[in-house]
């Protein structure tokens, strides 16, 4: 994985209107929104963009494929694993939907080793942008 200077990192995804979130002044991230982004990273490269076999899910693969139960659970066992190698998890729950036609969501939460609460998740089908959603962390 790529190394940043003092732990920090750049917004890549895409707001909730569909933009994109990158900021043309290429503000800074830190703390837990630059571990999930990440994460996120990890979830759309394919094993060995980084040079190393173990890094990687390639999510997009998935994309509009009709995924029995041992698929589904295949795939957020990789999630799962994925999770468990990046610093700055402590935990990570997945579920896995399916809809009748098909569509994959896998709405993730996920617990920071600072504590905070994020939902992430991941849409496995072309017509429902963004394929990977970070929702604001969640208070108990």
């Amino acid at each position: 994985m790529a190394l940043y200077p003092d732990g920090v990192d750049f917004s890549t995804f895409w707001n909730q209107d569909g933009s994109p979130d990158l900021d043309p002044n290429f503000i800074p991230i830190n703390g837990a929104l630059s571990v999930l982004e990440r994460f996120g990273r990890r979830m759309i490269s394919r094993s060995g963009d980084y040079d190393n076999e173990e890094v990687g899910v390639d999510i997009d693969s998935y994309t509009n494929a009709m995924m029995g139960d041992r698929d589904l659970q295949a795939l957020s066992s990789r999630i799962q694993e994925q999770a468990g190698q990046e610093e700055g998890i402590a935990k990570l729950e997945i579920q896995n939907r399916q809809t009748t036609d098909g569509k994959v969501y896998l709405p993730c939460n996920i617990t920071m080793a600072d504590k905070s609460t994020w939902q992430m998740v991941f849409s496995l089908t072309d017509d429902n942008l963004p394929r990977i959603a970070l929702i604001a962390p969640t208070v108990f």
